[in-house]
């Protein structure tokens, strides 16, 4: 299967290749081990347990560990450092599934880019890389391609990654398959939303009406009876 085009919802025409996913695991991988040298606290944190005959082992903490009965202090440290480790898988978590995205657009993306593109990004406080394929991707990510493009990109993307087996028949095929299955999904999204605002118009109008109906009755000022 020769290489493919993708052409963006506002026709900007991107020349696409395949992806080896190794390479993409390959980069996920040398991106954590960064993080975890600024992040330790990604590691699962310990506490030693001694055994009767005196021997001391680093047992991993978990959720239900925390506490140490026998010394209130040991335990706050505990909580803390529990905290500090979900709090960094969770970041890790956000990260890994941005960068993989990234990845793709690296590694299987050739675009040409528009000049004095990167102003209206930093305007926003966005620190551009220095390498110009990490950039490309952010000017992807960021101005060219829209959230349906985005999805639509990246199943393309991972379908040409698997190689000669795959035809331009069934590139072609799986385009319409998916681009059929956004367009229904945002069909779902429009009449939810016209069902909620219809809903909200209602709920208006029958408070107005009950605003309406409470005028000029005067409150009782003593007790019936």
């Amino acid at each position: 299967m020769k290489d493919s085009t993708f052409v963006t919802e506002a026709g900007v025409e991107l020349r696409l290749k395949p992806v080896r996913e190794p390479l993409v695991r390959a980069r996920l991988r040398a991106l954590e081990k960064e993080y975890r040298t600024d992040h330790p606290e990604l590691d699962v944190p310990t506490y030693k347990a001694r055994t009767a005959a005196g021997d001391v082992y680093d047992i991993p903490l978990d959720d239900k560990s925390l506490e140490d009965p026998g010394d209130p202090m040991q335990t706050r440290i505990n909580t803390a450092r529990w905290d500090a480790h979900v709090k960094a898988k969770k970041e890790w978590a956000e990260i890994q599934a941005e960068q993989e995205y990234l990845s793709w657009l690296i590694l299987g993306v050739e675009c040409d880019l528009p000049d004095k593109w990167e102003a209206e990004i930093e305007a926003v406080g966005v620190n551009l890389p220095a390498d110009p394929a990490q950039r490309k991707a952010l000017w992807l990510h960021y101005k060219a391609l829209s959230l349906g493009d985005q999805q639509l990109l990246l199943g393309q993307l991972k379908v040409l990654s698997v190689g000669s087996v795959i035809t331009d028949d069934q590139v072609e095929s799986f385009r319409r398959s998916a681009r059929g299955a956004l367009e229904r999904e945002a069909r779902s999204k429009f009449a939810d939303a016209l069902e909620t605002l219809a809903t909200g118009t209602v709920v208006d109008r029958a408070e107005v009406q009950r605003a309406d109906d409470s005028e000029g009755v005067e409150p009782d000022a003593g007790r019936v009876g």
